[in-house]
């Protein structure tokens, strides 16, 4: 997902049994973020299903 934070808001937000089902790939996101031409988004995120 996209969104105006860099860092990911899901933690804290997002029940830690949820979350737990997914794992964050930071590397990616950092890539998906250094290429995303959409000035208006702080960040990328990708989470992928375990």
């Amino acid at each position: 997902f996209r969104t105006a934070a860099e860092p990911s808001l899901l933690p804290g937000r997002v029940s830690n049994s949820l979350l737990d089902q997914w794992s964050y790939e930071a590397e990616a996101s950092r890539d998906f973020s250094a290429r995303d031409r959409s000035a208006i988004y702080g960040g990328f995120h990708l989470y992928v299903k375990r």
